[in-house]
């Protein structure tokens, strides 16, 4: 290891700051399959990156593309370009990124990092159509998160990991997403209060893993208490009221609770025809619920 730290602090010296900031970036990422348009999308954080760099070196900026810069750390053997839009880091060479970062700079490259894949992690986790873009983040959200967590940043930590969390709810991996889902929500509450709305969100999504993985019983609470914060929060009339209403009548009605369920459905009906646009799926949804709730009343034994 001695050996390759000394050859590889050489060749990284000779590296503008640019390509040196990029690959600084990448000591925080899976070193596989590293894509380069979540660089290209995030170009002004690596700027700032590189900037942050020529600040600890006493350099002078000299910015290129994203590419340009790729193209020097690929030529200097540096990472391995898999093909035109993913590359490669070894990962000694991680290690030795991350072991000559100044130890009062460390958490601001964590941020930096965080950032650069914060800035590709978008699009609904639960349509099909974006899991080739979120299957190519996740190792590296996976990995980032851990690090942005043990630095004690917030934020977009808690929201990348809800996010891979969904994710991985939406696979049906509900042993990986439970624990991202609790820490999500806990982040949230130590960084904004359990009071906020936020918070509600990040409540709703770990109670209906619960009710998919059939735990109605430690479900329950913590919906209601979602919506206890959202209407305080938001108001009672509020359309994300109405989510934490629909979602808490939906358990209620799947452990044979009908009676409870109607009032709370008919509620979030009111609520989404009242703020949305006609025909928007949420409340054709309720509308379809309630349908079959009063129908599942109506059948003998119910």
């Amino acid at each position: 290891m001695a050996d390759f730290d000394a050859t590889w602090q050489t060749t990284f010296q000779q590296l503008g700051p640019t390509s040196a900031a990029l690959l600084r970036l990448t000591a925080f990422l899976a070193p596989d399959s590293i894509p380069v348009e979540m660089f290209e999308k995030g170009a002004g954080v690596i700027d700032e990156a590189a900037a942050l760099f020529c600040e600890e070196t006493g350099r002078q900026p000299a910015p290129c593309p994203v590419r340009e810069a790729l193209a020097e750390l690929a030529a200097s053997s540096l990472i391995t370009l898999q093909d035109e839009e993913r590359f490669a880091v070894h990962p000694m060479a991680q290690e030795a990124l991350r072991s000559h970062i100044p130890a009062d700079r460390l958490r601001a490259w964590i941020e930096q990092a965080l950032r650069i894949v914060n800035a590709s992690a978008a699009g609904d986790t639960g349509d099909l159509r974006t899991w080739p873009l979120w299957d190519l983040l996740r190792p590296h959200i996976s990995r980032i998160v851990v690090q942005a967590d043990e630095a004690g940043i917030a934020e977009p930590t808690g929201k990348l990991m809800n996010d891979l969390g969904l994710l991985l709810k939406a696979k049906g991996l509900y042993d990986d997403a439970e624990p991202l889902l609790r820490r999500a929500l806990d982040i949230n509450e130590q960084a904004f209060g359990t009071e906020h709305h936020s918070v509600a969100i990040r409540l709703n999504n770990l109670a209906l893993l619960l009710q998919a993985t059939d735990r109605p019983a430690e479900a329950e609470p913590l919906i209601r208490r979602a919506l206890d914060i959202a209407e305080k929060a938001l108001g009672t009339e509020h359309p994300k009221v109405a989510i934490a209403l629909n979602n808490l009548a939906q358990l209620l009605q799947a452990t044979g609770r009908l009676a409870e369920a109607e009032p709370l459905m008919r509620r979030a009906l009111e609520i989404w025809e009242r703020s949305l646009p006609p025909g928007h799926p949420w409340t054709e949804g309720a509308r379809e619920n309630l349908k079959a709730l009063l129908e599942q009343k109506d059948t003998p034994g119910a």
